[in-house]
């Protein structure tokens, strides 16, 4: 086993540190949608930047990736079986309230349960995930008690009201439409909140400042100030000391920013299994993603991904798990990277070959693939995957958008198929 620890962190304690300052970051999208559990609002990019000011809910993560409940806003959690069905008492933080002052009672996971439980009541979101099969939340034995009861057992079950949403979501239209262009403060809680105007759609800057409705432990910052940035740009103002910190996960990043005096590198584990979303939306045959995926040479993606960097994978073969995960196993198509395996996929569903490429009642076995922003290993990858495919007989086109768009064409589903990490 490496010696090397799958992440580099610094913890002090928070006595230790000064108060005041203000930390700059670039992002690679901010908005339009700042709903960041629905479709649209979804983002790495809006988990850094709104979940700030949103992160309602009852779990929190731990440096090493393990959940505990979050005192701030839960006291107690209990699951046990009754009458043959899992039930979950939650003890909910009677000092919670949302920015509006709307305290945080039973009747906020409640909604969040109504808004997530099924991909069908209009709300655009993600994923229903455990709400599913949640059978019911009630109110427990006062306002700060929730009884949640399954249809069905879960695992795991701290991903239940990870987020709380405020009541007001309900709304359908609040919730699909209203985010638009409008971060909403007042919906949300947490030390952080919105800065006066902190939504500037024309310098496309995000600020948010210590929230004075709080009532866990203050923050140290003074101001936390977000600007999208294109990777170009963003490499640029972290040497002009513009921003404060910057990801260098492609070698043109690294290669630009490690010789930066008075800055320190710092790794963590940024697995890329080499993967692909592919949309069923679009690419609507199993038989073609069934053999894009098969057909596919992870290794020489990864091995463009991490070309000069001081950092090394072994293919995961899993998109949920980490290897390290006691619950990892290999899940991915076997045999993968076979030319072969991947034109019988085809022929067997009925595709035969004409000069380069695949056909199947007259249209071409092919699709695109986007790539977003201006950095060259993205750029390099798509080459590369278009040459591994178009040696099956798929033809792939490249779809260049910039890193800001990124939000809205997955949101949107506008897309065939996008790398995954």
């Amino acid at each position: 086993a490496s010696e090397t620890p799958f992440y580099e962190i610094n913890e002090q304690d928070a006595s230790k540190l000064k108060q005041g300052g203000t930390l700059n970051l670039s992002t690679y999208s901010l908005g339009p949608d700042f709903n960041r559990f629905s479709q649209n609002g979804s983002s790495t990019s809006a988990s850094e930047t709104m979940g700030i000011i949103a992160g309602a809910g009852i779990w929190r993560s731990t440096f090493k990736g393990e959940d505990e409940l979050d005192p701030n806003y839960c006291l107690g959690f209990e699951a046990k079986e009754v009458d043959g069905k899992i039930t979950a008492e939650v003890r909910l933080n009677p000092k919670a309230v949302f920015n509006d002052g709307t305290p945080i009672t039973y009747k906020a996971p409640q909604s969040t349960w109504n808004i997530f439980k099924s991909l069908d009541n209009g709300y655009n979101i993600v994923t229903s995930g455990i709400y599913e099969f949640v059978e019911s939340v009630e109110k427990g034995e006062d306002d700060y008690s929730a009884t949640v009861t399954f249809s069905k057992p879960f695992y795991p079950l701290q991903s239940l009201f990870s987020e709380i949403l405020h009541p007001a979501l309900e709304d359908v239209e609040l919730f699909n439409n209203g985010f638009v262009d409008e971060p909403h403060p007042e919906y949300w809680a947490g030390p952080f909140t919105l800065a006066d105007k902190g939504w500037d759609s024309t310098a496309k800057t995000f600020s948010v400042v210590p929230n004075d409705k709080w009532w866990g432990t203050k923050p140290l910052l003074d101001k936390i100030v977000f600007t999208q940035m294109e990777s170009s740009a963003a490499r640029a103002a972290f040497k002009n000391d513009e921003i404060d910190a910057i990801g260098a996960s492609t070698s043109s990043t690294y290669a630009e920013v490690k010789n930066i005096a008075g800055t320190e590198l710092r790794k963590g584990t940024r697995l890329y299994a080499g993967g692909l979303d592919i949309n069923p939306r679009r690419v609507k045959d199993a038989a073609l993603r069934k053999a894009i995926f098969v057909g596919t040479n992870r290794e020489a993606l990864a091995k463009i991904q991490f070309q000069g960097l001081p950092y090394e994978e072994a293919i995961p073969g899993s998109m949920i798990h980490m290897p390290f995960s006691p619950y990892y196993q290999d899940s991915y198509p076997t045999p993968n990277n076979s030319v072969s395996e991947a034109q019988k996929i085809l022929e067997a569903a009925g595709y035969t070959k004409n000069g380069d490429y695949y056909e199947k009642d007259g249209t071409k076995a092919g699709c695109a693939v986007v790539v977003f922003g201006d950095d060259p290993t993205n750029k390099g990858k798509a080459q590369t995957f278009t040459q591994q495919m178009k040696d099956v007989g798929i033809e792939i086109r490249i779809d260049q958008h910039a890193d800001s768009e990124f939000a809205t064409i997955l949101g949107n589903w506008d897309y065939d198929i996008s790398f995954s990490g």
